[in-house]
C-alpha cells in the first residue's frame, strides 16, 4: 500500500507539478502511470523513493521498496561490479549467505559472471543496462517503481522476468508506452492539469488520458 496525503510539488511559484494529491494505491496492483512529457511522472516516483522532497504533504507505504534509480546509484565507478552489488545488495538483504546467492543470480543473469572484477566503469553500456534490469529480477522487496522500459532493447528473456518480477509486488510504472502498459498493468493513474485521477482498469485510464489530450488539442 502507499499513501499520499495532501501531496503538493513544485519548483518555482509557476511551475507546480501536482497539488493537494490524495490517493491510496492498495497492495498488490501494478499501475501505470500516465501523463503528458513535464507533468511529474518520474518526480512521483523519485517522491515515493525519498530521493526528492515534496513541497508540502505526506507520503507512507507499508514494506521495503526498490526503485530503479537506486541500482544505477549504487554502482560507483572505482569499484568492481562484485562490489557495487555486494553494496546494493546490503541495502536490501540482511542475510550474508543469500545476500552472496542474489549477487550471483544477478551476475549470471546479466552475463557479468566473468567480469565481476571489472571497474564497473569499463562495463559496456548494453551490459550495464543488462545488470540494472537483473537486479530488478532478482531483488525482492514489497513495492517496486519502475522508470521507462522493463527490458534492455525489448529482450524477450527480461520481459518475462520482469513480467513475473512485478506481480510479485506492488508496482508504479512510469511509461509512454502504450502496449507495455496495456500487457502489464492492472490499473492507472492519469496525472492532468496538476491532479491524479486513479482507474482500477488500465484500459479505462488509457480512454480517459487519451480524451483529455484531444480536449487540450482542441482548446489550443
Amino acid at each position: 500500500m502507499i499513501w499520499l496525503h495532501r501531496l503538493t510539488k513544485f519548483y518555482e511559484k509557476d511551475q507546480v507539478l501536482f497539488s493537494d494529491v490524495n490517493l491510496l494505491i492498495p497492495s498488490g496492483v501494478t499501475v501505470g502511470i500516465l501523463g503528458e512529457n513535464g507533468c511529474g511522472k518520474s518526480t512521483l516516483l523519485k517522491l515515493i523513493a525519498g530521493t526528492e522532497l515534496p513541497s508540502s504533504g505526506r507520503i507512507a507505504l507499508d514494506g521495503s521498496l526498490l526503485w530503479a534509480g537506486s541500482v544505477a546509484s549504487a554502482m560507483h565507478a572505482q569499484m568492481t561490479v562484485e562490489q557495487s552489488l555486494r553494496f546494493l545488495g546490503r541495502l536490501y538483504i540482511e542475510e550474508d549467505r543469500l545476500m552472496e546467492e542474489k549477487v550471483e543470480e544477478i551476475l549470471r543473469m546479466a552475463d557479468l559472471t566473468q567480469k565481476r572484477r571489472m571497474l564497473w566503469s569499463k562495463v559496456p553500456a548494453d551490459l550495464k543496462q543488462k545488470l540494472k534490469f537483473a537486479a530488478l529480477c532478482v531483488i525482492e522487496t514489497d513495492h517496486l517503481l519502475i522508470d521507462g522500459g522493463l527490458a534492455p532493447k525489448n529482450d524477450k528473456f527480461f520481459l518475462e522476468k520482469m513480467a513475473e518480477r512485478m506481480r510479485r509486488s506492488t508496482t508504479l510504472l512510469a511509461s509512454g508506452n502504450r502496449k507495455i502498459l496495456s500487457e502489464h498493468c492492472d490499473a492507472g493513474i492519469v496525472i492532468h492539469n496538476r491532479k491524479f485521477y486513479y482507474f482500477d482498469a488500465i484500459a479505462r485510464a488509457q480512454k480517459f488520458f487519451e480524451s483529455v489530450k484531444k480536449h487540450d488539442k482542441a482548446d489550443t
